[in-house]
């Protein structure tokens, strides 16, 4: 039996944000996740791998159909550690380690945003698996404009949810140094209004490198141009470095060095809000842009 890379999940009590019914209710949706019996029907060839087209992802599919998981590998490369760290922010060959700690500080910082991440190995290679969860995809951000306005924009009371769930996502994705937050990279639950954050690969970078989302900072007719939720503003002064450091440390999926990254944004993040209490999501954003200039190189 290969050997697991396994993040203990943390009780939905611990929830330090009052969460817990919230994250009940997504979590209702999704599959129970055991990776050892996953891994063992993939490696017995019972469950195939079916990759995605230009993408080192895979669907699970067994006799019955597909499976609700995804298999995400790292991508390869010739070049010389040092210079990929150099140009992208990290070692893509450790990009599954990164999509697991992401989940650990999704539950850690008790959002519920992330679909349940194992790591593993499967045939020695080291993959993380996701359960695949339902909701709405978007392929372009006029399409999920349009689509909130319309359903969301006779309800107040369900604009400002949404608002506040783009605004937890915002801080998690500042926290997490996530460089690929791209309108592909959730999906949204309408039944739900609740927002499901996947393919959060590309963070913890072991350089000051800007957050990759400058998309998600120009207002587009939720709010995120008006003063930050006071829940938002609760959630950036209460983040604890140490707390999330040990955790995310305890794991052993990231280096030192991201780690001590991640305490640079939070610092960034609380001096902003200390500075402008009623800062906006899009200005905050913004601010933490220009603090963390980093020129990816392609």
């Amino acid at each position: 039996m290969p050997l697991l890379l396994f993040i203990l999940p943390l009780p939905l009590q611990a929830s330090p944000r009052g969460c817990q019914v919230a994250i009940k209710s997504v979590l209702k949706q999704t599959a129970p996740m055991d990776v050892g019996r996953i891994v063992e029907r993939i490696e017995s060839g019972e469950w195939k791998l079916e990759r995605f087209p230009n993408q080192a992802v895979s669907f699970v599919k067994s006799k019955k159909g597909v499976e609700p998981y995804m298999v995400r590998r790292n991508y390869v490369t010739t070049q010389a550690p040092d210079k990929v760290v150099s140009r992208i922010g990290f070692d893509p060959r450790t990009r599954t380690r990164r999509d697991a700690a992401m989940y650990l500080l999704d539950q850690e910082l008790g959002l519920g945003l992330v679909p349940e991440v194992r790591a593993a190995k499967i045939q020695g290679e080291e993959v993380s698996i996701q359960v695949k969860v339902k909701g709405r995809e978007f392929f372009h951000e006029s399409d999920y404009v349009r689509y909130i306005k319309d359903k969301l924009g006779k309800s107040p009371a369900r604009l400002r949810e949404h608002k506040q769930d783009l605004e937890n996502l915002g801080v998690f994705d500042l926290v997490g140094g996530n460089m690929d937050r791209n309108i592909t990279n959730f999906i949204y639950d309408e039944k739900l209004n609740r927002i499901r954050a996947i393919d959060n690969a590309d963070s913890m970078p072991l350089v000051e490198k800007t957050p990759g989302m400058i998309w998600f900072w120009s207002d587009f007719g939720v709010g995120l141009d008006q003063p930050i939720e006071a829940k938002t503003r609760e959630l950036i002064l209460s983040l604890n470095e140490k707390v999330l450091t040990e955790k995310l440390g305890q794991s052993g999926l990231l280096e030192p060095e991201a780690l001590v990254h991640m305490k640079t944004r939070i610092h960034a993040l609380q001096e902003e809000i200390a500075k402008d209490p009623l800062i906006s999501m899009e200005k905050l954003g913004r601010a933490m842009d220009r603090r963390f200039v980093f020129y990816r190189q392609h």
